[in-house]
């Protein structure tokens, strides 16, 4: 049978006579499109039955097609428990990231076992799991539900995103579990790795992927088409982007730090969609294996949690930067003064020229909480939690791809970002709820824990529907909190301290080292910690004192102590003593570059111009990079008059820091002095340009004119 032009048969075959279908009415092209379509989904439907029963499986089935693994390695492995029963066991070479569990290889007969998935939230950090929500759930079932033995393992790990955490799922459905609850969403942007595809593709080509994505005939044609790849376990690898060590390796733990972070847009909607496929793949996996699933949104602080890392807008031009920071200085300094309406113009000019930099909408969210406009401060807070380009908590997309692949798998789901928002004053969750950037308080995740049960019951997989009486969470909380080790409470919190103290987040390290010393009174790194909070804060007497203490209990801690009582005492106005303990730091560490700099400005305010350089020389020495040394050098030069030793010094300060104002407009000073006025102009011009209502340039070129 031909496949010919259909109209020009059917006109040639009805005019033969005897014809059969001569008399047969012409299909319309409607019908015709029908029955292709009819024949097209047959073939279709054909193929993919043929390739079940051959065993192939959808792409959302089968491995994560963005990453492969090097290598994996079991969480659990067998041991033989006290009775003589084979167990199952945390690896040992897995406790760094994983809190050690065990449980029956074989599950009782009465027993429902809960898996608990993620990363650091769900182990329970910066604790660990006795306090975690697996840890609570354990003490709180079976005061809601008695009637069966609840075995909860909480399989969180520090640092898991979600593609390492689906990787985690596919161990433990071979274990028998009845529940996974599922909290992850923060740890998406720790690792390095490429989505050079997604790049390139428009969002309804991704979204078209993502439905093609589950059936076989797709899967079975993407092999074909990429070839075989495979990862050390021998699993096809196809086009995907990176192989990812065994275990995490973060973009934090490497050198640069902070400094491997830069707003890339393309990057993240790769990320968001990489997420919400392995939360797609959770659910889908466990449903076939008759497993009920739970997702948690990813909660974080908004309050008093400033962004990890900011960036302006690469199209800014130079004077739209210096117009920013000069609006945000401004800001940042009336706030500071309890003048929040003032602050409130600045920062607003501020977030007008850069409507994405992190720090400019996390101020103007301070500035506006503190006017009573709560809904206001609370879109900038997380505003600027979406903006940070160091993005350790889930941002806004994150959070919706766990609420729209909850409802498009019909999988149950736990809103946690909504309860943070419920128990916190005005909706804006802060440190009433959190620790630090993402990690509750002891009673946060007890919390969750209800909303847990909560959900449970409401799922029927608890059968009974009372909630759990205040009394059981009363006798919980008890028992819990008399396994907790003060020693370790306060280690645990005064090590997140030193972590967000090294992030440059000196306010929230502050609280916590302040907290930790409560626990661990006499140890001298909380001692260190806390003299530094209280100084910061303004409170000298006490941070003193604590200096003097951290000296007495550890004495390698001498020159750094030292150091911050010079400063200390600066603060105070007691020049005498910040002298004798800057010195004295400086016998113990004669290389301290920021030790030599304060001294020298000391120095420098009292007349002690030699000494003072000599300071400021030996800070240059240390660091090379220290602006304001070879500023304060160029100045006590030109006091000296030694001119053009004046304006070496600070050329090469503007050299290290060439947007400085205060640098152009002391060294157009200093050219006017030597009577080089040509140069001088083109300095006070500089600033002009930037600043026309700068007075102090504007008099200065003036006086030239004349």
């Amino acid at each position: 049978m031909n496949c010919r032009d259909g109209k020009a048969v059917g006109e040639e075959s009805a005019t033969k006579p005897g014809n059969a279908t001569a008399g047969r009415p012409r299909l319309s092209i409607f019908k015709k499109l029908l029955f292709s379509g009819i024949v097209a989904v047959a073939v279709f439907l054909a193929l993919e039955l043929a390739l079940a029963i051959a065993g192939w499986k959808p792409m959302d089935r089968q491995e994560d097609p963005y990453v492969g693994f090097l290598a994996t390695e079991p969480l659990f492995v067998e041991s033989m428990g006290d009775g003589g029963e084979p167990e199952m066991v945390t690896a040992a070479n897995r406790r760094r990231w994983f809190n050690a569990q065990r449980f029956p290889k074989k599950k009782g007969q009465n027993s429902f076992r809960i898996f608990c998935l993620g990363g650091s939230t769900t182990y329970g950090h910066p604790y660990d799991d006795n306090t975690s929500f697996a840890g609570w759930l354990r003490e709180l079932l079976p005061a809601a539900d008695s009637s069966r033995k609840w075995e909860v393992i909480n399989a969180g790990g520090i640092s898991y995103a979600s593609y390492r955490v689906a990787n985690v799922m596919d161990e433990l459905l071979a274990y028998d579990p009845d529940l996974c609850i599922i909290y992850t969403g923060h740890n998406e942007f720790l690792e390095a790795r490429t989505y050079p595809t997604l790049k390139a593709l428009p969002q309804f080509a991704m979204t078209l992927d993502r439905l093609c994505g589950r059936t076989r005939v797709y899967a079975a044609m993407s092999r074909l088409v990429r070839g075989e790849r495979q990862d050390v376990n021998g699993r096809d690898t196809g086009d995907r982007g990176d192989l990812l060590p065994a275990e995490v390796n973060t973009l934090l733990d490497s050198a640069v730090g902070l400094e491997a972070y830069h707003r890339d847009d393309d990057f993240q909607r790769g990320v968001v969609e990489h997420f919400a496929f392995n939360l797609r793949r959770m659910a889908m996996r466990a449903r076939a294996a008759g497993v009920a699933v739970i997702f948690v949104t990813p909660a974080s602080n908004l309050a008093d949690c400033s962004p990890f890392k900011s960036e302006p807008l690469g199209e800014l031009d130079a004077a739209s930067r210096q117009a920013w920071g000069t609006a945000y200085s401004v800001a940042e300094q009336q706030f500071r003064a309890s003048q929040p309406r003032d602050a409130l113009a600045a920062v607003s000019r501020a977030v007008g020229i850069d409507g994405r930099h992190a720090a400019g909408l996390y101020l103007r969210g301070q500035v506006r909480h503190a006017l009573d406009d709560f809904e206001g401060a609370r879109q900038d807070y997380s505003a600027a939690r979406d903006e940070d380009v160091c993005t350790l908590r889930a941002p806004t997309a994150i959070i919706e791809a766990v609420r729209s692949t909850a409802a498009a798998c019909d999988v149950l789901l736990v809103d946690f970002v909504s309860h943070v928002e419920r128990v916190s004053p005005h909706r804006i969750p802060g440190a009433n709820v959190f620790l630090d950037h993402v990690h509750p308080t002891i009673d946060g995740y007890r919390d969750l824990a209800v909303l847990l049960i909560i959900a449970m019951q409401a799922q029927g997989i608890i059968t009974t529907s009372r909630l759990v009486p205040p009394d059981a969470i009363e006798a919980a909380t008890s028992r819990v909190m008399s396994r907790v080790d003060s020693s370790a409470h306060g280690t645990a919190l005064l090590n997140l301290s030193k972590v967000l103290s090294w992030a440059g987040k000196k306010e929230e390290a502050d609280r916590l080292a302040q907290k930790a010393i409560e626990l661990i009174p006499d140890n001298p790194d909380a001692e260190y910690q806390a003299a530094n909070a209280f100084v910061r804060q303004g409170d000298l007497d006490e941070g003193i004192r604590r200096f003097l203490r951290v000296i007495e209990l550890a004495p390698h801690y001498a020159p750094a102590a030292h150091a911050a009582l010079g400063f200390a005492f600066s603060r105070k106005g007691d020049e005498a003593q910040s002298i004798e303990h800057y010195r004295r730091a400086l016998e113990l560490n004669p290389n301290f570059a920021d030790v030599h700099y304060n001294l020298g400005t000391i120095l420098e305010k009292r007349g002690q111009l030699d000494a003072a350089a000599e300071h400021y020389q030996q800070a240059i020495t240390g660091n090379p990079q220290h602006v304001t040394a070879w500023h304060r050098l160029g100045i006590v030069f030109a006091r000296g008059e030694r001119w053009a030793a004046a304006v070496a010094h600070l050329n090469q300060a503007l050299q290290l820091d060439p947007n400085s104002v205060e640098i152009h407009l002391h060294l157009g000073e200093i050219l006017a002095r030597q009577g080089d006025g040509a140069s001088a102009r083109e300095q006070f011009a500089w600033i002009l340009r930037r600043f026309p209502d700068h007075a102090a340039a504007r008099t200065a070129l003036q006086q030239l004119e004349r």
